[in-house]
């Protein structure tokens, strides 16, 4: 045996708010809307736009890369210079090597070409 339900159908409820506070709150939602989209057009197209935040952004980490890389560099040409003001062998050593340098009765080897000099005597 079926039981019938006692229950009535729900109703809507009556709007509480009067038709000033809803053209009050749909004048708000439609300035932030508005405002939304002003801000929206300003990140993605004004002067500090986000694409031209994100090629800076690209821009110094390449530059912090670069800088890292010159300071070894610089600190690899200060030990050089300072072997060249302190070791005679160093700078005898560059000099042979830059100017092709020989001392007498040194024979002089050119790889290129296997050609064999011979220093004066």
């Amino acid at each position: 045996m079926a039981t019938k339900s006692t229950r009535k159908p729900a109703r809507k409820k009556a709007s509480n708010r009067s038709p000033f506070a809803s053209i009050i709150f749909t004048l708000a939602a439609l300035v932030f809307i508005v405002g939304s989209l002003v801000n929206l057009r300003y990140i993605l197209t004004g002067d500090e736009n986000i694409f031209v935040l994100f090629d800076i952004k690209k821009e110094n980490e390449r530059i912090k890369i670069s800088n890292e890389r010159l300071t070894k560099e610089n600190k690899a040409v200060r030990e050089f210079v300072n072997n060249l003001r302190n070791d005679s062998d160093v700078i005898e050593e560059e000099i042979r090597r830059k100017l092709n340098y020989v001392k007498k009765g040194e024979v002089f080897y050119i790889e290129d070409q296997d050609t064999e000099y011979e220093a004066d005597k």
